[in-house]
């Protein structure tokens, strides 16, 4: 969706507007990895993340 929305953008002259649809995709590749790889260890039943979070203790 986004790689064509920056196509027309591009078509139109709006390189602004180009860059920001591009970068947005960009974001939006990550999560839905990010979204994957979550359902993935939901569904396995081991749902906590390979990064652990900090405590807040600071």
């Amino acid at each position: 969706m986004y790689p064509t929305f920056e196509k027309e953008a591009l078509a139109e002259g709006e390189k602004a507007v180009a860059t920001a649809f591009k970068e947005i995709g960009e974001v939006e590749e990550k999560r839905e990895e990010r979204d994957k790889k979550l359902a993935d260890r939901l569904e396995a039943g081991t749902s906590s993340p390979t990064t652990p979070r900090p405590s807040g203790n600071a």
